[in-house]
């Protein structure tokens, strides 16, 4: 199933079986591209354009948007942060069928500032990193059912830049690669886990995971990326450049097993700005119509 988008800026993870697309588009009138979010359903092929965030006086374009979901009331919202006249204004939008859906303001009662693209969303709470008031990373937490902000004491290498987060047997957790955090490939030795084992107290712990001899023979050059962990605690690694050849990797914690998985008939995508491959980890299909 293909979708028609002219620069696609971010694709966010799946959630029951839909993804939001951040779409740059120059609109009807319009000399400059302006962000647009479309949901879409990879199963039946459609797809719904959000209503326009309002401009602020003074803002520039979206900062970042998630795609979030609260299992209790069963909603899907998308929460998009925009930079205005040096500070950061917060606006939710609730999925509520396709007709009359709109923006509203919250408050963010934690100062922060550049909130990153590393984000997992685990029972109904979004955690993502960002710089704090003090200059330093901070972990953001956003209760989806409430609207509230809180932040975690986060462990320095835990956040800071080249750290993955990702869902951990229910818990958050963040994957950083070593001795290059940017990238794992055939030369890497290790990875670093730290787990968020008590949310109340904000208690991390740390392992240390070393790849098996097998691995620099398995990736070879291949520069990969963490992706996330699956449900059956398989870390999800894609490659950092796509081709015609696109092959996954997945390692088993417990079996310290390497797979790799190609997929075929991928056809070669154009050089450029936006161009790419987008992985998506735990995806359900969901063929009920938008």
């Amino acid at each position: 199933m293909s979708f028609l988008f002219e620069r696609v800026d971010a694709i966010s993870s799946s959630v029951n079986g839909y993804v939001c697309v951040t779409d740059e588009r120059i609109l009807k009138g319009r000399k400059t591209p302006e962000d647009v979010l479309v949901i879409c359903n990879p199963s039946t092929g459609q797809s719904v354009t959000l209503p326009k965030i309002p401009k602020l006086k003074k803002m520039k374009r979206t900062a970042k948007s998630f795609f979030v979901y609260d299992p209790i009331e069963k909603q899907h919202k998308v929460l998009a942060i925009a930079r205005v006249d040096g500070r950061y204004v917060h606006q939710v939008l609730t999925l509520k069928g396709t007709r009359n859906l709109t923006w509203r303001m919250i408050e963010c009662s934690v100062p922060h500032y550049y909130p990153g693209p590393k984000c997992i969303c685990i029972d109904g709470v979004l955690y993502y990193g960002a710089w704090g008031s003090n200059n330093g990373h901070i972990l953001v937490c956003f209760d989806v059912r409430s609207e509230k902000y809180s932040s975690i004491k986060a462990i320095q290498g835990a956040v800071e830049e080249g750290a993955t987060l990702v869902n951990y047997k229910g818990k958050l957790a963040s994957l950083r690669a070593q001795p290059n955090p940017h990238a794992i490939s055939g030369t890497s030795a290790s990875f670093e886990m730290w787990i968020l084992e008590d949310l109340e107290k904000h208690e991390w712990s740390s392992r240390i995971y070393k790849l098996p001899p097998v691995w620099k023979d398995v990736v070879a050059w291949e520069v990969l990326f963490f992706k996330g962990v699956t449900a059956t605690n398989e870390i999800v690694l894609p490659p950092k450049t796509s081709s015609d050849l696109y092959d996954v990797y997945y390692y088993n914690f417990d079996k310290e097993s390497i797979t790799r998985v190609e997929f075929q008939g991928m056809r070669p995508f154009r050089k450029g700005w936006g161009s790419g491959v987008f992985t998506l980890l735990n995806h359900v299909e969901d063929v009920k119509l938008i």
